[in-house]
């Protein structure tokens, strides 16, 4: 259905999407999905009528495909909106080899069927490169993985194994190596696998050198491979595959531009300078400051009017206590680019965080002529004044921006603490209950509910301050009591539930303290103490096994965090684990350096 999606898109005045049915899977905080099995049928004419009434389809394609050895069976049928009679299938048998052709022959029924003429553009569009059938069948099951992990975000169930279509794909590329769709694909579900921190990283990782292996002089995967280190915190590795990635690229460019010059009819590549601004990052996480602006600098010189690497220049000349060269860099890339209002924004911003706020409201006020009072310009510039003291304008210009953009969370968090500075508390629950709406994330959720539930429960949270002091006068027993009524109250209140889980460790209620801190973590994930509570709870009931893989999974989504590597070294003491215990010692104490007491204790037991 991808490929005759898009040989379709390729006649005029088609607009074709294909979907899949995915069913959520996981829990309410943590939701998944997977593929609906729709069993060994087509489907029921009463649920092509509900899709007709969800997509405000003209038409709605349907197929089926059944394989046994040796060949597939396809069945295709076209509905018309408002259709009354269940129209006929179209059936055919495609040996194995010939399966790529079934594309053509679907784009001919579907295109009858709607009047439509298949132009030139649409049959190019169904040419497979390969004449393996095999090569094709196992491109189509790796490729299907891959739009699995990009159609979910990353979301995927936990039984689904993103190696198993990486193997498919490669399989691909074996058979028939002059083959670069599964190359492709395999290339984008590595990226894929590490933007979202999905599968085993060693295996993907060998998976990503076999393709290295089997395409050595294509960039690409060694691009892919850095940023799969980078992710896994293997900074050291991702700078030497990405330097591998220009290189590889620079001989191709070098071998390229000969060609042509001896009258060769070839295209020559061009530099890509998102593997200078990947390769900047992996170098400025390894300390290597005074590279990591070479390559972010060749970043910016490639890069096409808008710079957007030069947000990341910034963040390494201030690092580096040059913060006063970014306002002159943003200041080049407005003069080449005037009339952006995203430029113009990053150059007043800049202005600011160097300390000068009146050139920073000068160069936003020139903004303002200059983009035709963008709503962009005024939605940065709003915070500033805001900042000054200019609360009535701010307020104005934030609620131009909320009209253009009525669910932009961040944006109205901002607007709802203006509206507390300028001492309009009664107007802030109707905002925070618009982020509400918007779905935000747990975290952003979790921090409103906190905000709106101070401003129109006062009286319960005032059980929170009471408990809060019983805690500094260690009368943990006297807290727990005040608490637990606001948790009956207040399910969703993260505040309470968290002290809750550290007072229940305090006096060994080590049942309660867990629930606490499942129950904080559901509601406020990114809270790190809460997995430390949760790690404590864990070890008092002698689970530590469980504790471990907890506090594996908390650091890999917050890779920074010190008091989870910590905790994680303990649990990996108390379940044997002793070399990776030493081992993330070791790390820990090189991040954060000699003189922490408590934290050296704790280092010291897991050692």
């Amino acid at each position: 259905m991808h490929f005759l999606s898009e040989a379709l898109r390729a006649i005029p005045d088609f607009e074709v999407q294909f979907a899949t049915y995915l069913v959520q899977v996981g829990t309410q905080e943590n939701p998944k999905a997977a593929y609906a099995n729709l069993g060994s049928e087509l489907n029921d004419p009463d649920m092509i009528r509900q899709f007709f009434l969800q997509s405000g389809a003209d038409y709605i394609v349907e197929g089926l495909l059944q394989g046994e050895v040796g060949h597939y069976d396809i069945s295709i049928r076209v509905f018309q909106h408002g259709f009354a009679d269940v129209p006929q299938a179209h059936q055919q048998r495609f040996a194995q080899n010939d399966l790529a052709d079934s594309v053509g022959w679907m784009l001919n029924i579907v295109a009858a069927e709607t009047q439509a003429s298949v132009t030139e553009e649409a049959k190019a569009m169904l040419q497979v490169a390969t004449d393996s059938g095999d090569a094709f069948i196992e491109f189509l099951i790796g490729f299907d993985g891959m739009n699995y992990i990009q159609g979910t975000q990353g979301r995927v169930a936990d039984e689904f194994d993103p190696v198993a279509a990486f193997d498919s794909l490669i399989s691909s590329l074996e058979k028939d190596p002059d083959y670069l769709a599964p190359y492709e694909a395999a290339v984008h579900m590595a990226r894929l696998c590490a933007q979202y921190r999905l599968g085993n990283f060693e295996q993907i990782e060998a998976r990503v050198q076999k393709l290295i292996a089997l395409a050595p002089k294509d960039w690409r995967a060694y691009f892919a491979l850095g940023e799969l280190q980078f992710s896994a915190g293997r900074a050291n590795d991702a700078v030497n595959a990405l330097d591998k990635s220009i290189s590889v690229l620079d001989a191709d460019i070098r071998d390229a531009q000969k060609r042509k010059e001896t009258g060769e009819d070839v295209e020559v590549p061009s530099p890509e300078p998102a593997l200078y601004s990947r390769l900047g990052l992996a170098q400025a996480a390894v300390g290597m400051v005074v590279n990591a602006e070479r390559s972010l600098k060749k970043a910016v010189e490639l890069e096409g009017p808008d710079k957007p690497s030069l947000d990341l220049l910034s963040v390494v000349l201030a690092q580096t206590n040059r913060g006063h060269e970014i306002p002159g860099l943003w200041k080049e890339a407005v003069e080449g680019n005037p009339t952006s209002p995203h430029l113009w924004a990053k150059y007043a911003i800049s202005l600011a965080q160097a300390g000068r706020h009146d050139d920073a409201v000068s160069a936003f006020e020139e903004a303002l002529q200059k983009t035709d009072n963008s709503p962009i310009v005024k939605r940065f510039f709003a915070p500033l004044l805001a900042e000054k003291g200019q609360l009535d304008r701010a307020m104005d210009y934030y609620e131009d921006c909320i009209e253009v953009s009525p669910q932009d969370v961040t944006m109205l968090l901002e607007y709802a603490r203006t509206l507390e500075r300028a001492e309009r508390k009664h107007e802030i629950p109707d905002v925070l209950n618009t982020v509400l709406q918007a779905n935000p994330d747990p975290n952003t959720k979790a921090i409103t509910l906190a905000w709106l539930y101070e401003l129109e429960q006062p009286k319960r949270v005032e059980a929170l301050q009471r408990a809060q002091t019983h805690v500094e006068n260690e009368e943990f027993t006297k807290a727990i009591e005040e608490l637990e009524p606001i948790v009956e109250w207040m399910q969703d209140y993260w505040k309470p539930w968290a002290l809750l889980a550290s007072l229940y460790n305090r006096v060994g209620r080590f049942e309660d303290a867990e629930r606490a801190a499942r129950r904080t973590v559901e509601i406020f994930p990114s809270w790190e103490p809460a997995y430390v509570d949760l790690a404590n709870a864990l070890f008092g009931l002698n689970k530590n096994e469980e504790a471990y893989v907890m506090l594996s999974f908390a650091l890999r989504n917050s890779s920074q965090s010190i008091p989870i590597a910590v905790q994680l070294a303990l649990a990996a003491k108390r379940t044997g684990r002793d070399d990776e215990a030493r081992r993330i010692a070791k790390q820990v104490r090189e991040i954060v350096g000699p003189g922490n007491v408590e934290i050296e204790k704790a280092l010291a037991a897991a050692e």
